[in-house]
């Protein structure tokens, strides 16, 4: 395809799909139209060409945008699944090296889009060209013009970039011994467990991975698992976050109105000391003015006022005794 179209776009638009392609969108307009010209010319040619658009169902739309692949004969749905997976792989790091890790979270967030079931293999293919570079952008050229299937491209890619020995130190890390944090969604922690495990090959049994992400949630999770019945699949395992996310929200809306409902000041209100008369009288009996020396009332009571102080509590004795 002719790249004139790159000259006339905007730079907004051009730093626009400067993102959308994993590029430095900053700089002077003929920098960032040099960058994304360079990158585009290196993915066209893994695109669906004219020949294979009349069999497949993606097009560009325009030659004034560039950005989407969109269908040729599509209705309205089809268009607005792709834009969501077009939305939603802008969430997925941009591979641009082959280290194993970043290979490996890139697979576990592109499982995340696949597995909303929007767009076609093909057509998901199509669009991760423009988040990779590389040897990975070669082994997805390489399957749009073949097999076509997103399971073949993964397991390529797995192969080629996460060796045996890396799986197994990576299966510990990312799947054993993945422990929720505290703020961590229960959902999200349950999908990067369970797309970590599919991606390196867990062969313990779908049984045992409900299990160990069982035993690897956080207290404050645990806490509300008591009295729920034990999932034994990772359908039950997602019904059952459901259920916990409600019962948190819950508590947490309990929490909320019972302090909006507390009086202010009520945890400063002092409790009331006043005694009956009966008691009155008790302490009464045993009490003694340091006034006027009688027995029977306190001094800010005293009957004799200022005056008739005691003699034997004057002075010293008495500012001490006060």
């Amino acid at each position: 395809m002719p790249l004139a179209w790159l000259h006339a776009m905007s730079k907004q638009q051009l730093e626009e799909l400067a993102s959308q392609l994993g590029l430095e969108a900053g700089g002077a307009l003929d920098d960032l139209r040099k960058r994304v010209k360079e990158k585009w010319a290196a993915i066209e040619p893994f695109l669906p060409s004219s020949s294979t658009a009349a069999k497949s169902p993606l097009v560009s739309k325009t030659e004034s945008s560039g950005t989407e692949l969109l269908s040729q004969d599509s209705s309205y749905a089809s268009k607005m699944k792709i834009k969501l997976v077009v939305d939603a792989l802008k969430n997925v790091p941009f591979l641009a090296d082959t280290d194993p890790e970043n290979v490996l979270k890139f697979l576990m967030a592109v499982k995340g889009v696949y597995d909303l079931h929007l767009v076609t293999d093909f057509e998901l293919i199509s669009l991760l060209v423009a988040r990779t570079s590389g040897r990975t952008t070669s082994i997805l050229g390489a399957h749009l013009n073949s097999t076509r299937d997103w399971g073949m491209v993964r397991s390529e890619i797995v192969d080629t970039f996460l060796p045996p020995r890396v799986k197994e130190r990576y299966l510990s890390l990312y799947v054993l011994d993945r422990f929720q944090s505290p703020s961590e969604d229960l959902n999200g922690y349950i999908m990067a467990v369970v797309a970590a495990a599919e991606i390196l090959g867990f062969e313990g049994g779908e049984s045992r991975l409900v299990h160990r992400i069982l035993q690897n949630l956080h207290p404050r999770v645990k806490g509300h698992l008591l009295f729920a019945t034990r999932p034994e699949s990772v359908k039950d395992l997602y019904a059952l976050a459901t259920t916990v996310a409600e019962g948190m929200a819950v508590e947490e809306q309990r929490k909320s109105l019972g302090a909006s409902s507390r009086p202010r000041g009520a945890e400063t209100i002092p409790i009331s000391m006043v005694v009956t008369g009966s008691a009155q009288g008790e302490v009464d009996s045993r009490v003694r003015c340091w006034r006027c020396g009688e027995d029977g009332h306190f001094r800010r009571n005293c009957p004799r006022g200022q005056t008739n102080r005691n003699p034997l509590l004057s002075g010293n004795a008495l500012g001490a005794r006060e």
